[in-house]
Formats: structure tokens, sequence, C-alpha cells
């Protein structure tokens, strides 16, 4: 019983020394399998000009043969599943690296000394883009709300054939970009046709080919009021307003500035693409205008784009199967604006002439202030310049040389009120100026008397006078001719009528009768004239002989 218990001990250890024995083996052929191919791998491999790896190589020697192995028998059952687990773990990382680059792993063939992998990979395509027309790169360019942008063409890509790759949608058939210069006027815009291949226009995701591909575009420059060409597929996208009088002069823009923008130029769309409604007028852009004054009286607000059924469109829509009409209202709302109140006159004075009123208070001629006023309310006229106010220009000689009146301020030809109620209309106050030169007369006068001073008649107009030889002369007693002159004129004194001058009358019988004495003039030969009239005056008398 002994003895056999200690045979069934022996064959049992014998059955586990066996087991751990194959392991073992397993173990070590796995180990050296994986490194030879990893050496080899390393060592041999090379790209194929289709796009393929592939290596060829020998298994490495160990230096160890399986009786080799067999004499290791001794070491432990751990060692030997940890050597098992390590092998296990490689292989399954070089076949995780191998999936995730899209490779096809071949083994080694069969009665070969060496084996072989092969890495099919699959080869990768360019897309790319190219376009003709674009915008050169110094253009001012905005989009349709006046936002400054810039194009640039799309970068290139790699796909994979069959792959799905997505066509650049940020330029489609459709995309505008406005010029504008330096004022930041809008003068044309460009608009771009969209993406070809081969011709045909594409958009949306398309599977890669078996070879490169390149997406073809045009951009097409439309100046400012041209209208652009339609081509034999296109729809029309065309455009019409009202409620915005023809004639409705300057526009601005809330900021003060003009609004230079007029009705957009019609546009063409193939079916089924995207098409840009038009965004420079949009839904509550309001415009204004302003009266003869510069004051803004009136503001024009814009409904928006609508179709045919009422319906508000904007932004980006796909184009049908038939044109386009888009409509849009202007309403048009008064605003309440002040009213000017101006002064004007005619024939003023220089406003740099030294000028003086009668109480010789320093004037300048100067245009009283005028005002912006509301309806309703009140101005008072200005009472500086009132009617009838005269001033003067002065000589040298501190004389007056020049005399300018006042009319009195006007409205409507009617004198002027002290003031005034303003109502829905501009009002200009008007007045005249008339001038004159400051003159005085210069006139002369006499009296007749008799020898004891009693004043008598003037001979009569057809008297008949002789000289002290009795000769009969011509002579009429008619006083000088008065003169106005401006202060500071030298007056020359009348010498007709002389201090020495006796006419003499005769009788019926041709006798002597009576003679007229001139007294001469009251003033000296010469005389200034100063800021007043002067009578020269001298006395005729008569002596009866």
């Amino acid at each position: 019983m002994t003895q056999a218990r200690g045979r069934v001990k022996s064959l049992s250890m014998e059955k586990i020394a066996s087991g751990i024995l194959v392991a073992v083996l397993i173990g070590l052929l796995c180990f050296f399998c994986i490194g030879s191919c990893s050496r080899s791998s390393a060592a041999k491999m090379q790209a194929s000009s289709d796009g393929s790896i592939s290596t060829d190589s020998g298994l490495a020697q160990s230096g160890a043969s399986p009786a080799a192995a067999s004499s290791d028998s001794s070491k432990s059952a751990d060692s030997s599943s940890a050597t098992s687990a390590a092998s296990s773990s490689a292989a399954a990382s070089s076949s995780a690296s191998m999936s995730s680059s899209d490779a096809v792993v071949a083994g080694a063939s069969e009665g070969s000394s060496e084996n072989s992998i092969t890495v099919l990979t699959k080869k990768r395509f360019v897309v790319s883009y190219e376009w003709s027309g674009a915008p050169s790169s110094g253009t001012s360019l905005t989009d349709a709300y006046g936002m400054r942008v810039g194009v640039s063409i799309p970068s290139s890509t790699k796909v994979r054939q069959n792959e799905e790759f997505q066509v650049n949608s940020l330029y489609h058939a459709g995309t505008t970009v406005y010029e504008r210069n330096a004022a930041g006027d809008l003068t044309g815009w460009y608009t771009f046709s969209g993406w070809k291949l081969d011709g045909s226009l594409v958009s949306g995701i398309l599977a890669m080919p078996g070879n490169d591909v390149q997406l073809e575009g045009t951009w097409t420059y439309t100046p400012q009021g041209s209208t652009p060409t339609p081509s034999e597929t296109s729809h029309a996208v065309a455009y019409s307003w009202k409620g915005l009088p023809d004639d409705v002069g300057t526009l601005y823009q809330a900021d003060g500035r003009t609004w230079s923008s007029g009705l957009p130029a019609t546009s063409y769309c193939e079916k089924g693409f995207p098409y840009d409604v038009d965004s420079t007028y949009y839904s509550g852009l309001t415009l204004y205008i302003r009266n003869s004054n510069g004051y803004t009286c009136g503001s024009y607000t814009f409904s928006g784009w609508t179709l045919s059924n009422g319906t508000v469109v904007s932004g980006v829509q796909t184009m049908g199967s038939h044109d386009v009409a888009l409509q849009g209202t202007w309403v048009y709302a008064e605003i309440e604006t002040p009213h000017a109140v101006s002064y004007t006159w005619t024939d003023a004075p220089d406003k740099t002439a030294e000028l003086y009123d009668a109480n010789n208070n320093h004037v300048t001629v100067t245009l009283p202030d005028g005002a912006s006023l509301m309806a309703g309310d009140s101005f008072t006229i200005d009472t500086l310049f009132a009617p009838g106010l005269k001033l003067f220009a002065y000589n040298s000689d501190g004389f007056a040389i020049m005399q300018y009146t006042f009319s009195g301020w006007l409205i409507n030809g009617q004198a002027a009120p002290a003031s005034i109620l303003m109502g829905n209309a501009d009002v200009t106050i008007t007045g005249t100026w008339t001038s004159q030169m400051c003159t005085y007369n210069v006139s002369y006068d006499w009296k007749w008397e008799n020898e004891e001073g009693t004043p008598i008649e003037a001979p009569a107009q057809d008297t008949v006078f002789f000289d002290e030889d009795g000769t009969k002369i011509d002579f009429k007693i008619e006083l000088p001719d008065s003169v106005d002159k401006a202060p500071s004129t030298i007056i020359q004194v009348d010498t007709r009528f002389t201090s020495d001058l006796i006419l003499y009358t005769h009788d019926e019988n041709g006798q002597v009768n009576g003679r007229y004495e001139f007294s001469g003039w009251d003033a000296d030969d010469q005389f200034v004239l100063e800021e007043e009239d002067v009578t020269i005056n001298g006395t005729w008398t008569f002596y009866e002989q």
C-alpha cells in the first residue's frame, strides 16, 4: 500500500514537471518569434511606390534549441507564466498598431527560412481650390452689412480614396463682397460663381476618387449701377421699392454721412443654389432728409424685402425654378424741426467804416443774430437798428461827410412788430439803407433900403442902368446861385457884386435921377465851410438925386 502511494506520487510529480516544461517551451518559442519579427521589421522595412510597406527577414536565432530550453526546466512556473504573458501582450500591441494605420498584414510563407510581412495602406489624394477674377489684396471690401472683410482661397486638404469630403461652403454660388472707395461709398461688387468640378457646379459632400481633385471658381466684378448678364440656366433676383420719391434729394444716415447706394442691381443664381438677399437695405433701416437750412425734417424707414406673397426674406435663400421679385416699402415720417429767423439788408455801409450816431456813439454795422425756433416760440425784433436811424462818417477835420439812414425792419414788406410768434416756416427780416453826402448850403441874400435905412422895393427887372459916364449898361440884378458843399470845402464868395458897384438910373429926359450902391458881401472872399448852412448877405442903398 505504501509502495503504491509512492508510485502515484512519483507519477504525479512527473506529470507536473512535464506540464511545466511544455509551458516554458511554448513561452520561449513565442518570445523568440516576436523578437525576431520586430528586429527584422526595423532593419528591412521599406515603402513601396504604391503605398504598401513590405519586409522580408529570417527569424532571429535565439541561440537555444528546444533541448537547451528543456535544460532550463528548473526555472520556476511563475517565471514561465510571466514570460508567456509578456509575449502575448507584445503580440497584441503589434496587432493593434497595424490596425490603427489601416494596414493589411501577411504572415510568413511556408517552407521559407524567413518571415515576410506586407503592410498595405490607403493612399491619400489632394483636394485643392483655384479661382480667377478675385479682388486684389489692396481692395477695400465689406460684407452687405458694411463690415470690413477679405477673401482668401481655401487651403488644400488630403483625403483617402472613397472617403467623403465637404466642398468649401464659405464661398458658395452667389457669395458677394462689396468694393468701396476711401470715402466708404459703394463702387461695385464681386460675386462668386460657386465651385465647379470638371465644369459642373458642386456643393455639399463628395466621395474622393482615386486621383487628386481641383475645384475651380470665378469671381465676377460688377461696377455700381450696371446689370450682370444672366446665364442660360440661371434665374433673376430683381429688386424694386415704393414710397421713396425720385426727387427725394440727398439722404443722410443717422451719423450725418450721406447715403449713396441706390436700388440693388439684379443678380442671377442657378436653381438649387443659395443666393444672398440684399442686406444693404434691411428692415428698420432709416434714412433722413434735410431742409434748406440743414435741419433734419423727415425720415424714410425701410420695411425689408418681401416676396410677392408678402413673406419677408433676408440672408441666404435657395433659388427655385423661377425668377425672384423682391419688393420693399419706404415709410415717411415728418420730423419737427426748428425754423430759422434771419436778418438781411441792402446798401449797407461797409462794416469796417467808422460810423457814429447823432449822439456821437460809435456803431458797427453788423447784421443782428438770427435764431432757430420751434413753432409757437416768440422772437423779439432787433431794436438797435431802428426806423430812421442815421449814422455819420467823418473826415479828418471832424466834419460829417456821409450820412446813412436805415429804413427799419420789414417782414414781407410790412413794418415788423416788436416781436413775432414763430410759425411753421422760416422768417426773413429785411431792411434797407440809403446814403447821401453830408453837404451844407451856401446861399446869398440882400436887402433894399433908402439912404435913411428905410426898406424899399427892389428895382423892377426891366430897369435900365447906366454907369457913371451915362453909358447904358446891360446889368441884371439877380442873386448868385446857392451851392451845397461838404464840410471843409473852401467857399469862394461871389465877385460880381462888390462894394464899389454903383448903378445909375435916368428919368425920361435922360437925366440921372438916382443911384444904387451895393455894400458888398458880409463874408470874406474865401472861407472854410463847416457843418452848417451859410447865408451871405449884402445891402443895396438907393440915393435919390
